[in-house]
C-alpha cells in the first residue's frame, strides 16, 4: 500500500518488519517475498546498490528452497536494477537465466516477457541483428496469450531495430524468427505507421 503511494520509507518499515517477522516464525518463502519487495523500494528510490544487495538476498532463499517462481522472479528484479544501471551484459545474463527457468515450468507467459526483455536488452546493446527475432517471438506469443502490455515493449524495441537495421535487413530477420515474408512486410508498415504517430 505504502509503495504504491511512494512512501517509500514507510514501504520499507513495513516491509522490514514482515521480513523480520517471517523469519522469526521460520517462514523463509514468506521472509524472501517481503526481502524482494524491500529489493524493490530501493530500486524505486533510485537506491541500485541497496536494490541489488535485497534481491541477491531474497535470490538466495529461493534457490535454498527451490522455489523457481520465487527464483525466476528474483532473476528479474536483479536484471531490472542492472538494465537501469546500464549492465547490459548482466541484465541480458539474468534475463537469459529466467528464460531457462519459464521454458522448464511451461511458463509461456513468463517466457514471452523473458524474450521480450533479451530483445531490448540486445537491441539497448546496438545487437539489432539479435535483437530483432527474439522481439518478434515475444510479439508473437503475447499476441498468442492475448497480453496486455507486453506487445507495446515489443513493438518499441522492434521499431528501434528496423530504424538501424534497414528494411531488408530487418524483414531477413523477421523471417529467421518464423514470420514469413508477407507477414514481415506487414510489420515494417505497422511499426512505420506507430514512428509516424509518435512524430
Amino acid at each position: 500500500m505504502w509503495q504504491n503511494k511512494g512512501e517509500w520509507d514507510k514501504a520499507l518499515e513495513y516491509h522490514g518488519k514482515s521480513a523480520k517477522m517471517h523469519h522469526e516464525l521460520g517462514n523463509p518463502e514468506n521472509e524472501a517475498k517481503a526481502l524482494g519487495n524491500i529489493g524493490l523500494v530501493w530500486k524505486n528510490k533510485g537506491e541500485w546498490d541497496k536494490a541489488l544487495e535485497y534481491q541477491e538476498k531474497a535470490l538466495k532463499l529461493d534457490r535454498e528452497l527451490g522455489n523457481k517462481q520465487g527464483e525466476a522472479q528474483d532473476l528479474g528484479n536483479i536484471g531490472l536494477v542492472w538494465w537501469a544501471k546500464g549492465a547490459w551484459d548482466k541484465a541480458l545474463a539474468n534475463f537469459q537465466a529466467i528464460l531457462k527457468i519459464h521454458r522448464q515450468l511451461g511458463d509461456k507467459q513468463g517466457e514471452a516477457q523473458d524474450l521480450g526483455n533479451i530483445g531490448n536488452t540486445l537491441a539497448g546493446m546496438g545487437r539489432h541483428d539479435e535483437a530483432a527475432p527474439k522481439l518478434v517471438q515475444a510479439l508473437t506469443m503475447f499476441l498468442k496469450l492475448g497480453a496486455g502490455d507486453g506487445p507495446r515493449q515489443c513493438l518499441s524495441g522492434l521499431a528501434e531495430c528496423r530504424k538501424a537495421m534497414g528494411k531488408d535487413e530487418f524483414i531477413a530477420a523477421c523471417e529467421k524468427a518464423g514470420m514469413n515474408k508477407e507477414e514481415a512486410e506487414k510489420l515494417v508498415e505497422a511499426l512505420g505507421q506507430i514512428e509516424a504517430k509518435g512524430q
